[in-house]
């Protein structure tokens, strides 16, 4: 058990290579709007028997500590454990095994096809998640309009509170006679402001592909502000000074909810 725990250049290294490799695959498994990707289904996979333990003792502490403050430094402290635990791991095993997987390998002409006939089973395994990824990559059509809705308004309103903390006071939105947004840019934050992606049916709304989302003119009160997107659910997501919020209903002026 000594012999386990003593830390070694061996064991740093190995530690690094897994952390490494933990974080490539933990960082590429995508998230809210991100796209499948060539590799995806191996990395997923890695990420989660790399997480197992972590993950299943800060789900048991979550309810007990309720204090993300807590949590976040505790699930890193318990990730770097683990990883150097699967580093000593697998040092140990192959310093225990290394003699007799040689002699395994040496001595019979059989073990060898074995042992190949694994190593094939895992390249196949392999390229059938590659070849899956590159069938999801290929059909795959983009992010829901309304995720993408989302992500603009969330666009817009950062760039809104970025230059408020500049000027004091939000930028001016103009709108047309139909309530739409005729800026084109949102000082250097936001050049050019994103459109509508389409792909809906309310009327004059999200049923045209590039028209510019709503919103309401904040000449008179620039301390304040109002943009919105039509949703496919018959809901609105807004934008103001106050945040971002999803509407049953459509705002009807400056004040947006």
């Amino acid at each position: 058990m000594k012999q386990f725990f003593k830390l070694t250049w061996k064991k740093v290294i190995a530690t690094i290579i897994i952390t490494i490799i933990f974080l490539i695959s933990f960082g590429t498994t995508g998230g809210t709007g991100s796209g499948p990707f060539i590799g995806s289904s191996i990395l997923s996979v890695l990420s989660i028997f790399l997480m197992f333990l972590p993950i299943a003792i800060i789900g048991f502490l979550q309810e007990l500590l309720k204090n993300d403050l807590i949590l976040q430094p505790l699930f890193l402290i318990l990730e770097l454990i683990y990883l150097y635990f699967i580093s000593c791991l697998i040092i140990v095993f192959w310093n225990d095994n290394k003699n007799r997987l040689n002699n395994y390998w040496r001595k019979r002409t059989l073990n060898k096809l074995y042992i190949i006939g694994i190593i094939i089973i895992i390249v196949i395994i392999m390229i059938f998640s590659i070849y899956r990824d590159i069938q999801k990559v290929e059909k795959y059509a983009g992010p829901a309009p309304d995720a993408r809705r989302e992500g603009n308004i969330r666009e817009i309103s950062l760039a809104m509170e970025n230059q408020y903390d500049v000027d004091n006071k939000y930028p001016e939105i103009l709108i047309d006679n139909e309530g739409r947004i005729i800026n084109k840019n949102i000082g250097s934050y936001l050049n050019p402001i994103p459109n509508d992606p389409g792909g809906g049916e309310v009327k004059g709304c999200n049923d045209k592909k590039g028209v510019p989302y709503r919103g309401f003119s904040n000449t008179s009160n620039r301390y304040q502000y109002c943009i919105y997107a039509c949703l496919l659910d018959g809901k609105f997501f807004a934008a103001s000074e106050k945040g971002t919020k999803t509407l049953d209903k459509a705002p009807t002026n400056s004040d947006c909810w």
